[in-house]
């Protein structure tokens, strides 16, 4: 029997997760938790061989909750949920000695295959998103480069990003348009994809 915790914020999701993995003869879920809870206490407490956890964005501070269940309690596999599936998010993932991750959207059967094979000892990792953390390089893009483009990628007007980020819009402007020639593309929607497919952003 696979034993699972579940650390999930919003509670519809959780209980979603807890039903659909309750649901295999050979799961139980023995803990769920909100992120504000003690998750390092409650994997003390109840040993579980899987903790799914869901986290926002998968970089170091996000990660923080899982790295320490690891370094404490490495024979409980994480596996990891995110929205965040990028190759940097994954460099993290891997980085921080977790088993994988997960999209929060992925289809349950897709979910409980990931637990059984982490649960097993094995990696959960996305073809895709391996090469491009193998082939993506080293980020070239500045922090205040990407604060800028990912705020560009939302839609958001160059005046706006300039109140935001307390710049200039000219200095927007030249960020982004470095960001631009930087991944070699012709306009900030391309750049923006192509810097998230990288895991730049």
């Amino acid at each position: 029997m696979i034993r699972i915790m579940i650390v999930e914020d919003i509670d519809l999701v959780r209980g979603a997760l807890a039903a659909v993995l309750s649901s295999e003869n050979d799961m139980e879920v023995v803990a769920q938790l909100g992120g504000s809870d003690d998750v390092l206490a409650a994997a003390r407490a109840y040993s579980p061989d899987v903790t799914v956890i869901g986290v926002p964005r998968c970089d170091p501070a996000g990660l923080r909750i899982p790295r320490q269940i690891h370094a404490e309690l490495p024979d409980n596999q994480i596996l990891v949920l995110t929205p965040h599936r990028t190759a940097e998010a994954l460099r993290h993932v891997l980085d921080a000695g977790l088993r994988g991750l997960v999209d929060n959207d992925a289809a349950p059967s897709h979910l409980v295959e990931s637990v059984r094979r982490v649960a097993a000892g094995e990696w959960v990792i996305d073809p895709d998103l391996a090469v491009a953390a193998l082939h993506g390089g080293s980020n070239p893009l500045t922090p205040r480069q990407r604060d800028v483009l990912r705020l560009a990628g939302t839609g958001m007007p160059a005046a706006e990003i300039a109140r935001q980020l307390y710049l200039s819009p000219g200095t927007v402007r030249n960020y982004l348009s470095t960001a631009i020639r930087k991944t070699g593309c012709r306009n900030v929607v391309e750049a923006v994809r192509q810097a998230e497919r990288l895991g730049w952003l």
